[in-house]
């Protein structure tokens, strides 16, 4: 959609994963969920802050954003060739350090703990959690949509997507097995969303 991600040099990670899934294509769409679980509880571990979700695929402390997960991957009909999963997460940033536009929606894992953290440490939390529940993928597919939900700060909360097709207004509902967000809109109509830009 045109945006870019704001990325100082030393200032945070920003990195790619490159998997070849064994798992039927249709498991994919949990893998977003998988990822952003991995991160926020390296998160927790390195750092002792409650990192939540915002779906899709946002990470948000104190409700600013603090990371973003993009995956895109090439696939055949019943084969999954390879997964690019693509991570950003502000580390040691100062405020000053954001541009004027972005200083009120984000922040970074400094300025939330009032001190510099170890890159190394949370890539290699990171790592390690999304490798230890990659290798239990699917049979662990339940247990990571849990989580996930516990973490999304959305589910429950009336919300406005922005979709391809105009912005929808409802009540989020939950996660379903698919990784989908379900969502009861202003009819009473159910609607499942698996993809989508939530504006407020």
């Amino acid at each position: 959609m045109g945006r870019q991600w704001f990325s100082p040099k030393g200032k945070g990670l920003w990195f790619s994963i490159i998997l070849k899934p064994k798992f039927d294509i249709i498991d994919i769409t949990i893998m977003p969920l998988l990822t952003a679980v991995s991160c926020a509880e390296a998160i927790k571990k390195g750092t002792g802050l409650n990192a939540k979700i915002k779906w899709p695929n946002d990470l948000l402390l104190n409700n600013k954003k603090i990371g973003g997960i993009l995956l895109e991957m090439k696939a055949e009909i019943d084969k999954i060739n390879f997964l690019i999963i693509g991570i950003g997460i502000d580390v040691n940033l100062d405020k000053k350090d954001f541009p004027g536009h972005l200083r009120d929606r984000s922040t970074s894992l400094k300025i939330a703990k009032k001190g510099e953290i170890s890159r190394v440490e949370i890539l290699a939390d990171i790592l390690g959690k999304i490798e230890d529940k990659y290798h239990k993928y699917p049979d662990n597919k339940n247990d990571i949509i849990k989580t996930y939900s516990k973490l999304c700060c959305n589910l429950g909360r009336m919300i406005n997507v922005e979709t391809q097709t105009g912005i929808i207004k409802g009540k989020a509902l939950k996660i379903d097995e698919n990784g989908c967000l379900l969502l009861k809109d202003e009819s009473g109509k159910l609607i499942k969303l698996s993809s989508g830009d939530i504006i407020s």
